[in-house]
């Protein structure tokens, strides 16, 4: 199972496959850091989503702990 991001970059949108949902918002943050409107993490299975409020909380957490 792949966990999926949905992105919208320079106006396009875009989704991006990654092997674990840790990936994926490792991912998403980035892309966060790089100004991109990020909509959301998931499998496909809206059950298993992690929504853009869930990424803004785990990312402000790794910007405020030491890599």
């Amino acid at each position: 199972m792949t966990w999926d991001i949905r992105y919208n970059r320079a106006a396009e949108d875009h989704l991006e496959s990654h092997p674990t949902a840790e990936r994926a918002i490792e991912s998403a943050c980035l892309l966060l850091d790089q100004r991109c409107d990020v909509y959301g993490v998931w499998t496909g299975d809206l059950a298993e989503s992690i929504d853009r409020e869930q990424i803004l909380r785990i990312y402000g957490r790794r910007i405020k702990s030491p890599a």
